[in-house]
């Protein structure tokens, strides 16, 4: 049974954003992507399962050595990590041509029931989870973060039928989306990401409204989104960014 899988892929102009850089959005729906071809190679997913059980990610880090840019053709490599009762660890490479790491990331998953909305065994559903005796994760598990600064309100989004995937919820790449439209102009085309977490506290369903709030300094910003009342958090993003002079750099 194989514990990896990889693709390789062109980036292409569709794929940028207005620095010519891989689309972070795109990025992580790609990572899904094959995540799925993946899940479907191990048997750990079959389309039967489609209405009624869906494997939704929890947390993730992404962190760039390099950019990723147009015309860069890339490889992307997946492997499982050594998982728990209910967590699964899945880990990303992205390399260039000549073999060197341009990126990694790391991030946990849970089986969830569709229809209960709570998390299941996969074993439970007839799923069998590839045994993996070492963790070989490329970098360190996301951990939760302090908040250096006030977040201040930014806007209200709701979620649409464009938002959403297959479970039913707003899809994980979509979220990177809304955080930086939240972001200044001026300093999204100024600045480079080195390195991304993302923590997906609470499903958001279809037609929920959520209040955008952002903080940031030289180092990082940060973006959370929450329920009307403020009393439910459903996810918070912080970026490390550093300004970009060149796109050499």
């Amino acid at each position: 049974m194989t514990i990896s899988y990889a693709k390789k892929k062109k980036i292409s102009y569709s794929d940028v954003d207005m620095q010519g850089m891989w689309r972070l959005s795109g990025l992580l729906s790609e990572l899904s992507s094959i995540a799925t071809q993946h899940a479907l190679e191990l048997k750990l997913w079959h389309e039967t399962l489609l209405s009624d059980y869906g494997w939704v990610v929890s947390k993730q880090r992404l962190h760039f050595y390099h950019p990723i840019t147009l015309n860069q053709c890339v490889e992307i490599k997946t492997w499982v990590g050594k998982n728990s009762t209910v967590i699964f660890p899945r880990y990303y490479q992205i390399t260039d041509e000549r073999g060197e790491v341009l990126a990694v990331c790391t991030s946990i998953w849970t089986l969830l029931d569709l229809k209960k909305r709570s998390i299941v065994m996969p074993k439970k559903v007839g799923l069998s989870v590839p045994r993996v005796e070492e963790d070989d994760a490329p970098i360190d598990k996301p951990e939760h973060f302090e908040i250096p600064f006030l977040l201040t309100y930014q806007m209200t989004r709701t979620v649409y039928f464009s938002d959403i995937d297959t479970n039913q919820h707003m899809n994980n790449a979509r979220y990177l989306e809304w955080v930086y439209d939240v972001v200044d102009l001026e300093d999204m085309r100024t600045h480079m990401i080195e390195d991304v977490t993302i923590f997906y506290k609470k499903e958001i369903p279809p037609m929920t409204r959520v209040k955008l709030y952002l903080g940031k300094d030289q180092t990082c910003f940060i973006v959370r989104g929450t329920d009307e009342q403020d009393q439910v958090t459903y996810f918070e993003v912080k970026c490390l960014w550093k300004y970009l002079t060149s796109k050499s750099e």
